[in-house]
């Protein structure tokens, strides 16, 4: 996951101080909205395509 962006933010306003400015917090949106995407709403879309045959599926040769 492409996470690392995100958390290294985090961590460097916890323990840095580093202020957090706007487009951090929009980029982190993108970040967790993409990660989410990827991760919940394509594998259950592409599943249909990428399941095995059935047998009745099957040509017989």
């Amino acid at each position: 996951m492409n996470l690392q962006p995100f958390v290294a933010m985090l961590v460097g306003f916890a323990l840095l101080g580093t202020p957090v400015t706007w487009p951090q917090i929009g980029g982190s949106v993108l970040i967790i909205f993409g990660v989410m995407v990827a991760t919940e709403l394509l594998p259950k879309r592409g599943a249909q395509f990428f399941a095995k045959p059935s047998k009745e599926e099957k040509i017989s040769s």
